[in-house]
């Protein structure tokens, strides 16, 4: 029975840990992804034409910087 929930334990806390991992991955990339979009949208009119890139394109772009494809 000891081994059982010992076992159990173990998969548990590797789960727990896993999960723990994913989160914060998840949080960082959000992160990374509100500062991008905010920078972007701080770009001034002309200097994002001057990069060829439409306001309205914005939320994609930094979408594909962070998430990828």
């Amino acid at each position: 029975m000891t081994h059982t929930l010992s076992v159990l334990s173990s998969r548990s806390a590797s789960a727990l840990a896993r999960f723990a991992s994913e989160t914060r991955e998840r949080r960082a990339r959000r992160a990374k992804y509100r500062r991008t979009l905010a920078e972007l949208e701080g770009t001034s009119n002309r200097d994002l034409a001057d990069l060829g890139i439409a306001r309205g394109d914005i939320p994609a772009l930094a979408w594909r910087s962070v998430y990828g494809a």
